[in-house]
C-alpha cells in the first residue's frame, strides 16, 4: 500500500510541474505589460531571443537579449538603450534574471533579481498579445 501511494504521490508532483512549465511556456513570446504606478505602464515584447521595453511616460526604450535557463526562469542581458538616458551607475554586464512563478489566464507572477543589487522584487505582468 506504501508504495501504491508513492508512486501516486510521486505521479501527481510531476504532472504538476509540468502543468506549470506549460503554463511558463505562455508566457515566453507575445505582448506584455507591467504597471509601474508612478513611472507608467512599460510594454514588453518579447520574441526567442529578444525584449524590448518602451515606458512611454518616461521617454524610455531599451532592448535586450533574452536566455532561457528553463522553462520557467530567464536572463536579460546585453541592455541597448534606443531612447532616453542610460541609468547611472549600470554596466554593460548587468544581468536581469526572472523566475516566471505562476501563470492565471493572462497574468504572469515574476520575481525578479540582479547581479548589481540584492533587492528581490515580484510583480505581475499582464500579456496583451
Amino acid at each position: 500500500m506504501d508504495k501504491i501511494f508513492f508512486l501516486f504521490s510521486f505521479f501527481s508532483f510531476f504532472l504538476v510541474i509540468n502543468a506549470q512549465n506549460f503554463k511558463c511556456k505562455s508566457a515566453h513570446i507575445g505582448k506584455f505589460q507591467i504597471d509601474n504606478g508612478e513611472y507608467g505602464i512599460t510594454v514588453i515584447e518579447r520574441n526567442s531571443k529578444i525584449q524590448t521595453e518602451t515606458n512611454t511616460k518616461m521617454g524610455y526604450k531599451a532592448r535586450y537579449d533574452v536566455t532561457w535557463i528553463d522553462d520557467c526562469h530567464y536572463e536579460l542581458k546585453n541592455r541597448k538603450v534606443i531612447q532616453g538616458k542610460i541609468l547611472e551607475g549600470s554596466t554593460p554586464d548587468d544581468v536581469l534574471r526572472a523566475e516566471i512563478l505562476k501563470v492565471i489566464n493572462n497574468k504572469v507572477f515574476l520575481k525578479l533579481s540582479s547581479n548589481f543589487s540584492d533587492e528581490i522584487m515580484e510583480c505581475e505582468m499582464v500579456k496583451i498579445k
